[in-house]
């Protein structure tokens, strides 16, 4: 959402890869994900509302690299309420002003962002490119992260 704003409005942005987001905040709860850094326990459990169950049960050491991430620097409980209040409030009302060329990655199982507002968005920009991770949850970037990469390579283009 922050890509989204930035693109729309200044002249800095050549491109856009958006991951797992939407148009506005509406609908959009990221509660599920909040833990306190030192709660080992809540923060595994956390990961659960953001990737696949096949993911969380076939990558346990991601996982804890993941948990051990968050526990060393992960938002504090203010911080994820300010978060919460920037999406309720986020919106981009006239979508086709951003015409700059982007590749909307949404994961087909995402429980935080439904990949419907994926496709909603990459509908609704002039020069989108949807493109769907079977199976992926909200951190479709993390759990099928060479398939994105490859993606996001070939759009991105020669380097």
């Amino acid at each position: 959402m922050v890509a989204l704003e930035l693109a729309r409005t200044t002249g800095r942005v050549a491109s856009l890869t958006l991951i797992g987001t939407a148009l506005s905040g509406d609908g959009y709860d990221p509660e599920p994900m909040f833990a306190a850094p030192s709660d080992a326990d809540g923060l595994r459990e956390s990961l659960e509302a953001a990737l696949s169950r096949e993911f969380v049960d076939a990558q346990p050491d991601v996982i804890s690299q993941i948990v051990e991430w968050r526990a060393a620097e992960d938002a504090d409980a203010v911080s994820w309420e300010r978060q919460a209040a920037a999406l309720d409030g986020f919106a981009i009302e006239k979508p086709y002003e951003i015409t700059e060329p982007t590749l909307v990655v949404h994961g087909t199982d995402d429980r935080l962002c439904p990949v419907a507002r994926g496709r909603e968005l990459a509908a609704d920009l002039p020069k989108a490119e949807l493109f769907e991770v079977e199976g992926a949850g909200h951190l479709a970037h993390v759990e099928a992260s060479k398939v994105v990469n490859d993606r996001l390579q070939t759009f991105l283009g020669p380097t």
